[in-house]
């Protein structure tokens, strides 16, 4: 009885072991991307109609979306952790919700009513506009 019972203590050590070894990798890029929030990218908010039309790229991308809105949660993550890892290609960000009055004058420019929503500006005119979650991600797939 006494082997039996060292011989599980050895094999529960064991694998023990094994377990904690396997929580040493470095997840600190995961971790940050995980937790990532519209507030760390206020460099990249627009807040004015003006700013949307005459941002300083001859072609860029804005992404709508407002705190809340279940679709633009979803993929808020995925959207955040490219804007990190773009080098070419430019994705600003626009908060619909606090942003009334401009989101007025958006709909009425852009026909951008509803949340999430990705519009493509080219040479200061809206070129393209991609409303649901999987165009929003597969557009966003292209950029570099």
């Amino acid at each position: 009885m006494k082997k039996i019972l060292t011989f599980i203590m050895i094999g529960l050590s064991f694998f023990l072991m094994a377990c904690s070894e396997q929580g040493t990798e470095d997840t600190s890029l995961q971790e940050t991307i995980e937790y990532l929030d519209y507030d760390q990218f206020y460099t990249y908010q627009l807040f004015t109609l003006e700013d949307q039309l005459y941002y300083n790229d001859d072609v860029f991308y804005i992404y709508y979306y407002q705190e809340g809105c279940s679709a633009c949660e979803y993929i808020k993550q995925d959207v955040l952790g490219l804007i990190l890892l773009l080098e070419t290609d430019t994705l600003l960000l626009f908060d619909a919700y606090n942003n009334p009055r401009a989101g007025i004058a958006i709909e009425d420019s852009f026909g951008v009513s509803s949340t999430p929503t990705l519009v493509k500006v080219s040479g200061n005119n809206f070129e393209t506009k991609f409303t649901s979650i999987s165009s929003i991600l597969t557009e966003l797939s292209k950029l570099d």
